[in-house]
This record gives C-alpha cells, structure tokens and sequence, in this order.
C-alpha cells in the first residue's frame, strides 16, 4: 500500500480543524473590542476633540472661527510563528489531525498570542503623530481616577477614588467606581463595559457578595460561581492577568493589574490569517517533515479616555 500523500493531508486535516479547534480554547477578547483588517506597514486612526457652540451676543456678530484638535494613532503588525518538527516515525498523519496534539498546541497558541496582544494594549505607548516615525506617544495616565486627568482605580481606593485606604481585591465599590469614572468621562448609561480579570478577582467578589441579600439573580450568579456580569459590567476572564511585583501605583504593593474598558476603547487588527505550511526537511536524517505556523496583529488603546485600569491586591 502506497505511502499517503502528507501534504495534502496536512491541508485537510487544517482546513477542517482550523474552524473548530479555536473555539475550544478560543481569544477571550472575541466580539469584546473594536475589530479590523490591517492594509499595509501602517495604518492610523484619527480622533477629533470635543467642542462647545458659541454664543451669539449681538446682531450681525463677527464670525470667531474655531478649531478641533486631530489626534492621529498609528498601528503596524507584530510577527509570531513556531515551527514543529515531525519524522515518519512520529505518525505525522496523526500529527496532522485536526484532534492531533501538535495541531491543538499550535491552534491555542494562536489564541493565547491574540489575548497577549490586547492585554498588553491596555496599557502600552500609542505611537502617535502626523507620520508613524513622529517622536510621539499617548500614554495611559498611571495616576488615581480622583484626579481628573487619572485612569487608574488604586488598590486601596477610598470610596472617592483616591488612595489610601483598606487594600482590598476586587470589591463592589470598585465596580461602581468603574461607572462613575466612565460617567464622569463622558460615557453614556448603558454602553457595554467589559472587565477582564483572573478568576481570584471573581472569588474577591463571591466573598464580599456572601454578606449581601441573595434576592438577585446577579448574586446568586455569584453563589453558583457563574458570575459573568455584576453591576452592569461584564467579566472576563482569563489565565493571562497575573500577579505583579511592586507593580502598583506606588511600586511598593504586588498586585493583578485588571482593566476595564468599552468596546470602542481597543481596537484589535489581524494583518494575516494564521498560515499553515508543512515542508519536507531534506537537511535533516530521516524523513522529516516541519509543521509551521505564523501571523501578525496588533492592538492599541484608541482612547485614554475609554480605558481604566484596576489594582487589586492579592488579599
């Protein structure tokens, strides 16, 4: 019996696999921010600032004319790959299938790689400017949200948003916090926020939860450990937010760094699809076969004004 044809197979096997194997461990931030096509090395995003109409005080009044600031963003593609190797004594048929350990591993990091290109928007530089080579930058604000001009929800936030009280993790006053910054920057009652944290932020707020009434189907959420949206926010929830060291506002405290954010807060742009690609290694002793995979995207904040970011303590 003749030796299958691998190549193929391996084409098969990802054209069926590739349109199952993410959603079982599929980027969390899916559907949760602002999505495109990234077209060319760069491409950049304008936002215009907000203005006041003026007052007419008298007849025939002189026109004083006005002018909106630009501020323009740039994004360009990161480049991620990996490469397998695979011999005939490895059954690369087996390898190749969709249910393959090697596919799977490959398929979930693509996904685990998306969630570390939005994380890390959160709270990167933007390049920013007339041109991407412009020596500009918009920065999130790492300052308390009870200063005007601040983004970030301390730790130890008092019920006014300044620092200095009880370190706790994530608490209802820090939810209604969220809500009243975003009201406070201008966001209306009723868009969506989303809050991504691990699941020791969920635990932080089924503990506090506990001591309240259990009339609401929110709490009970809570007590069932299914909490998926509490305070009008919705939470989610992934491995990738991790406990810092001296990572707080005052680098003196570790804590997870969680952020929240409306959907036109992040965009996120795919420049390539994930591509595939199984070659024969000649140079190599045997008959061995690589299994590669690479892609580009990136993320960026669009405003600083649609993010927050929310220290919780490990307590």
């Amino acid at each position: 019996m003749a030796d299958p044809n691998y190549i193929d197979m391996f084409i098969n096997a990802y054209t069926s696999g590739y349109m199952h194997l993410p959603q079982e461990r599929r980027n969390v931030f899916d559907g949760k921010v602002s999505a495109t096509a990234l077209t060319g090395e760069y491409m950049s995003f304008d936002d215009i600032a907000s203005g006041d109409l003026q007052t007419k005080t008298t007849r025939f009044a002189a026109i004083n004319p006005t002018d909106r600031a630009f501020r323009r963003r740039w994004m360009s593609p990161s480049w991620f790959y990996d490469a397998l190797l695979v011999d005939k004594q490895d059954n690369i048929a087996l390898h190749t299938d969709p249910s393959g350990d090697f596919m799977t591993s490959l398929t979930y990091a693509i996904e685990r790689k998306k969630m570390d290109v939005n994380i890390a928007a959160f709270n990167a530089d933007v390049v920013a400017g007339k041109t991407p080579g412009a020596d500009t930058a918009y920065s999130l604000s790492n300052t308390v949200i009870s200063n005007a001009a601040g983004r970030t929800i301390p730790h130890d936030a008092k019920n006014d948003g300044s620092a200095g009280g009880i370190s706790t993790g994530l608490t209802v006053n820090k939810l209604v916090l969220i809500r009243e910054k975003f009201a406070t920057l201008g966001i209306p009652d009723g868009v969506p926020i989303n809050l991504v944290t691990s699941f020791k932020q969920k635990s932080d707020l089924l503990r506090e939860a506990e001591v309240q009434s259990t009339d609401t189907s929110d709490v009970k959420a809570l007590v069932n450990g299914t909490i998926s949206k509490y305070m009008g926010i919705n939470f989610i929830e992934t491995n990738k937010i991790t406990l810092g060291t001296l990572n707080d506002i005052d680098a003196d405290t570790g804590i997870y760094a969680c952020y929240a954010w409306i959907p036109e807060g992040i965009k996120y742009a795919q420049f390539l699809s994930p591509s595939f690609k199984v070659t024969p290694r000649d140079d190599l002793v045997g008959d061995v076969w690589q299994i590669k995979v690479d892609f580009g995207c990136t993320a960026m904040r669009m405003n600083e004004s649609m993010v927050l970011k929310v220290e919780c303590a490990n307590v």
